[in-house]
């Protein structure tokens, strides 16, 4: 998808499709993609929420802990907002899963 997606926007940058070079030359620690992709996606994810749409959500630490879960109910393109702001900063895990389909997204609290 980041390969192809970078091609269909003329974006040909080594570090969006060549992993080795973007981790031993670049220093990254993998692939890096591009915000319009993640906007992309973003505006894909808000779509299927549909206007009273359930959504269980769960945020798993990197060591595989659920740090917090909980349901919410959309409304319209939007959902109701979840407050991190009791969590210890770093990488998470969010899982959204409505009636018709699962997300997974890293999350990071500073």
């Amino acid at each position: 998808l980041l390969f192809r997606y970078s091609a269909l926007t003329f974006n040909g940058h080594r570090i969006h499709y060549d992993q080795p070079f973007c981790i031993t030359t670049e220093g990254y620690g993998g692939l890096v993609v591009h915000g319009p992709l993640l906007a992309t996606l973003l505006m894909d994810l808000l779509l299927d929420f549909a206007e009273g749409t359930r959504v269980n959500w769960t945020l798993v630490d990197l060591n595989g802990r659920i740090a917090a879960q909980g349901e919410i109910q959309s409304e319209g393109p939007m959902i109701e907002p979840m407050d991190f702001s009791a969590l210890a900063k770093g990488m998470y895990i969010l899982n959204l899963t409505t009636p018709e389909r699962h997300y997974t997204e890293r999350v990071v609290l500073q």
